[in-house]
């Protein structure tokens, strides 16, 4: 994904505001892969986790949504058992 099309994609577009994941997740847990997507993305995500709000601004016109949630980041780094086996079973 580009970074646009994620930043949409997970806090919303639209000329009319449509909401992204984020909103859709409220009261519940988002987890996000960080391979997956783009440090703008992330720069874009402390606003709105700090406030539990989102705001979209469509031609002047606010449209605030709800956006509490419990916010998980993977890193993808999982541990196999041939790295457990190398590791001596320390994680």
């Amino acid at each position: 994904m580009q970074p646009a099309s994620e930043i949409a994609h997970l806090l919303g577009s639209g000329n009319l505001p449509i909401p992204g994941e984020l909103v859709l997740a409220r009261r519940g847990v988002l987890h996000l892969d960080e391979s997956a997507f783009s440090s703008e993305l992330f720069n874009a995500l402390p606003p709105v986790l700090k406030t539990g709000e989102l705001a979209l601004d469509r031609r002047g016109i606010v449209t605030r949504f709800p956006a509490r949630i419990q916010f998980v980041l993977d890193d993808g780094h999982w541990m196999t058992g041939q790295n457990l086996r190398a590791t001596g079973g320390l994680v």
